[in-house]
């Protein structure tokens, strides 16, 4: 019927203003198949003594 509906986002999910939680981000990123050991290195990061690591996970 040529009906069209739409809206106007300023902010999406996922930018600076509007961040995701800690947890939406795990979901994120698990359903993206990252590993588990991956996302703890990401959360860790400034604990990791060679970055090449995140490579292996």
């Amino acid at each position: 019927d040529g009906h069209t509906i739409g809206c106007d986002v300023t902010e999406v999910l996922g930018s600076p203003a509007r961040p995701l939680s800690t947890e939406q981000a795990r979901a994120k990123f698990a359903a993206c198949g990252a590993p588990d050991a991956l996302w703890d290195q990401v959360m860790h990061l400034e604990s990791l003594d060679d970055a090449a690591r995140l490579t292996h996970s």
